[in-house]
């Protein structure tokens, strides 16, 4: 999950409650979205690169502004 702002929340509780499926990681910039973050189990990265490129991630929600989508997604593809 990339981003965990008020929709990155509501996505992190749509994926733990979703049957076979895991929130294995967060991307959070702010201490504060970390540490909340942090309270899902997740283990939790500043680092967009690493979030994406960790080996037990098989898809990737981004829920960050507008601006940030393609940065995002183009790190996810590689």
């Amino acid at each position: 999950l990339l981003g965990y702002g008020a929709w990155g929340k509501c996505h992190a509780a749509a994926i733990q409650h979703t049957p076979d499926c895991e929130l294995a990681v967060i991307c959070a910039q702010s201490p504060e979205s970390q540490a909340a973050a942090a309270e899902t189990g997740a283990r939790v990265t500043a680092s967009v690169e690493d979030a994406v490129s960790s080996s037990d991630v098989d898809a990737v929600d981004i829920v960050l502004p507008n601006h940030l989508h393609e940065e995002a997604a183009l790190a996810a593809f590689r």
